[in-house]
This record gives C-alpha cells, structure tokens and sequence, in this order.
C-alpha cells in the first residue's frame, strides 16, 4: 500500500532546511536591530539646566541656586510629613504634585514662609529649612 522506500533520506535534507531557517530567523532579526538603531539617537541630549519644567509630575523639585540653577533633588510622590530642605540648602523650588506645597524657614515645619499652587514654580525662595 504505502511504500516508505520511495522516500528520499530525510535526514541531510532536514539539516539543511534547518539550519537555513535558522540563518534566515538570524538575519532578519539583525536587520530589525539595525533598523531599530538607526532610527533611535545615538545619546539623549542632558536636560537643560534651569528649566523648571524637566521636574517630572508628581514631584517636588528643589535647585541650590536661584533660577533653577545649580544641584536639583527630586522628591517624587511625597507625604505630608515635615521634611528638612534637602541638601541644607533650596533657592529654586518647582511644585509638580496635584496639591500645594508648604515651605518653612525652620526645620520644624513652624515658621511658615510660602505655600506653592500646584504647576507653581519659584526662581527664588528664601533658603528653606522645612518643607511638606
């Protein structure tokens, strides 16, 4: 009935189907990396320094100098605790959060100075000892 002899040998041809398949996977893999990077840059360009609006939302971002200058601590998703001035010293503040941020002359959250709206940037603040 079914002559399994007419068959040709299936073992040399079956390598080879798979080892083309296996280069063709490859280099169309290689093409769509090439690809990929070609079109991505080759470095991201640094924030420009001083520009209150690269403090990602959600956030409160506090500079050392004036007019966003200088070293910049983000706090993102912060509590209502009293929380000292990072790096001892703030001069530039930008509130990103959905509500207002309190800033205090003292460590202790009891000498208020200012209170920022949310979206509300300041490129010069008293330096703040507190802040929630």
């Amino acid at each position: 009935m079914f002559d399994d002899t007419a068959r040709p040998a299936a073992g040399p041809i079956r390598e080879d189907h798979r080892m083309m398949r296996e280069r063709a996977v490859t280099g169309i893999a290689a093409g769509l990396f090439a690809v990929a990077a070609l079109g991505a840059p080759a470095t991201a360009a640094p924030a420009a320094e001083g520009d209150p609006h690269d403090c990602p939302e959600q956030a409160v971002c506090f500079w050392t100098e004036p007019n966003f200058e200088g070293d910049r601590t983000v706090r993102e998703k912060p509590g209502f605790d009293c929380d000292p001035a990072p790096g001892g010293q703030v001069m530039s503040i930008t509130n990103h959060l959905n509500r207002p941020v309190w800033l205090y002359l003292d460590e202790s959250c009891e000498e208020g100075l200012a209170v920022l709206v949310p979206s509300q940037s300041l490129d010069y603040v008293e330096p703040i000892g507190s802040w929630r």
